[in-house]
């Protein structure tokens, strides 16, 4: 008796677990396969949807305002111009999606004679690295007139950025925000802010005659012509991005009396800083709060650069009488305390990124000895010819060139003797100071990883790397009065003199910022197998030869790719082809 009632309660309880589990099912949304919109609110219990997005690039004739210097005046213009923009948009579309979304994006290149591919910064491409955006290591470049899909999951929230990987002059218009939210429940910054705006600041070049002027721009519009409205009392999200241009100087935003609170770096949250301006660099994002609590006035958001004319968007409040903008004219400056996105000494009027920290804890793994420590020293050498001096650019004097075909993709189609590493160049290199070669560091899967970025004697202030297919913790600085030898370097680290490392929540980021004569230690878990470039930003071209990739893991680590993937690469015909 007693068995056969066990058996009925059991029995019992399988049958209302299924008909828990129907009903969820039946009032759970399924995926939607086409949709036109995936801007909406974000549940942890929905579906993820999949996203399809269509991006045209070509060439389209406008007529923009521009500012210009001359003779010590501001001067301002209509002028038609060309651009190359997506979607005949400057910025391109900015795409929202929920976290977890399914992004089906086709890019359609219809611009003559020039290829490209589309890097989606911030996305570690964990399920389809070679979606990564990256020519000849990811995938091969778009040529004109072809479409390329990317198909990816969106599983890094925060504020991102799409952009061309190609050059500055080139991808001036190919470049849009990226936002991928979160759920109320697991976003952390949920509580700070009601709204939120985007701002896409980006550099354009103006030709006139014999002069050329760069200007700045937010959201495409220069001078004061884009315009915010704000409801008095409420707190905005500004989700920041730099797209960079040609010049690519660090900008740096505040807006008049208002102070901004920010609250995350490269879309990953932090403790939140109060400050009156934040100066950041191409590639980098940063999210800062406005409260708007001022006397109803119109105020101005102003873009600064030592590179660039001065960028200004109004900021109204809504519940302003008439349609004339007041700029606010401080009576006396409030407390100057800048934030800098760069390594550097913090001090009474400046926050620097070494002095900030992160709402997360650094994993135990990278707190310990890494497994694997990688210097990364680069500077450039003077080559003399017969008429000029040209800099070549180099990486532990090795100068970055790509391969014939992708690596990722077609690892067997690439020469052998093109490849090169720290350890080992290749044959042809041997006698020579320029060394020309596909630099690919070797990292195992699963390793703690230590990145130790060195100038070594470059000819800028500052030099900006980004990290493909990781985020990485910040967790040292350290600056010389003079270039560092690498070996000294090298030296210093193994007695552990070289510098004190950080590990109380460091600033996770994937973008970084290395100081003349610096050095710039990052780590992270090689957890992610592919071939992962380290972008110098400052590339006008596809590299100037300081990139680098890391190769983490071997052939049988790598996602395979989807059938028919485009290929590319060398061809020679057959012996006695017309024979």
């Amino acid at each position: 008796m007693y068995a056969v009632q066990n058996v009925l309660v059991r029995t019992l309880i399988v049958l209302g677990m299924g008909v828990a589990v129907v009903t969820i099912l039946y009032f759970t949304p399924t995926p939607d396969q086409i949709f036109l919109n995936c801007n909406r609110p974000c549940h942890d219990l929905d579906w993820p949807m999949i996203c399809r997005i269509k991006l045209t690039l070509e060439n389209y004739n406008t007529i923009q305002r521009f500012q210009w210097r001359s003779n010590n005046c501001s001067l301002e213009d209509d002028l038609q111009t060309t651009v190359i923009a997506v979607n005949r948009q400057l910025p391109g579309p900015t795409i929202h999606v929920c976290q977890n979304d399914i992004l089906v994006v086709d890019v359609i290149n219809k611009i003559p004679g020039q290829s490209v591919t589309i890097h989606w910064r911030g996305q570690p491409q964990v399920e389809a690295p070679m979606m990564d955006g990256v020519p000849m290591v990811t995938q091969c470049p778009i040529s004109s007139y072809t479409t390329f899909q990317y198909k990816f999951r969106a599983s890094m929230p925060g504020t991102h950025i799409w952009h061309a990987h190609a050059g500055a002059k080139f991808s001036d218009g190919i470049f849009g925000a990226l936002v991928v939210n979160q759920a109320g429940k697991l976003d952390p910054l949920k509580n700070l802010y009601d709204a939120d705006e985007v701002l896409v600041i980006s550099e354009r070049n103006v030709e006139l005659s014999t002069d050329a002027s760069r200007s700045l721009m937010i959201n495409g519009k220069a001078a004061r012509e884009h315009v915010i409205r704000v409801d008095w009392g409420k707190r905005y999200r500004f989700r920041a991005i730099y797209s960079g241009g040609s010049a690519s100087c660090p900008v740096t935003v505040s807006v008049d009396k208002h102070p901004l609170n920010v609250v995350a770096l490269d879309g990953y949250a932090i403790n939140p800083q109060k400050v009156t301006s934040v100066s950041f660099s191409k590639g980098e994002r940063v999210d800062f709060v406005v409260s708007t609590k001022q006397e109803p006035k119109s105020y101005f958001l102003k873009v600064t650069s030592e590179c660039a004319v001065t960028a200004e968007a109004a900021i109204k409040y809504k519940s302003m009488a008439n349609d004339a903008l007041q700029r606010y004219y401080p009576k006396s400056p409030p407390v100057d305390l800048r934030m800098e996105t760069a390594a550097c000494e913090s001090s009474v009027d400046r926050v620097c990124i070494n002095g900030i920290q992160s709402l997360e804890n650094i994993p135990s793994d990278l707190v310990k000895k890494v497994d694997e420590t990688v210097f990364l020293g680069f500077d450039y050498k003077s080559v003399h010819g017969s008429n000029d001096t040209q800099k070549v650019y180099r990486m532990n004097n090795l100068t970055f060139t790509y391969p014939s075909s992708p690596l990722l993709t077609q690892k067997g189609d690439v020469n052998k003797a093109s490849i090169c590493s720290s350890a080992t160049k290749p044959r042809q290199c041997k006698d020579m100071e320029i060394c020309e070669c596909v630099h690919i560091e070797q990292i195992t899967l699963g390793a703690s990883v230590e990145l130790v970025f060195a100038d070594l004697g470059s000819d800028a202030q500052e030099t900006v790397f980004h990290l493909h297919g990781y985020r990485f913790y910040v967790v040292g600085y350290k600056q010389f009065k003079k270039a560092p030898n690498l070996d000294h370097l090298k030296g210093l680290n193994d007695q552990g003199l070289l510098l004190k490392r950080n590990f109380a929540k460091p600033v996770i980021k994937d973008t970084v910022r290395v100081p003349k004569n610096g050095v710039v230690v990052v780590r992270f878990i090689a957890n992610n197998p592919g071939y992962w470039m380290i972008r110098d930003e400052h590339s006008e071209q596809w590299s100037r030869g300081m990139d680098v990739v890391l190769q983490v893991g071997g052939t049988c680590d790598m996602v395979t790719k989807p059938n028919n993937f485009p290929t590319c690469g060398s061809w020679t015909g057959p012996d006695f082809f017309l024979v």
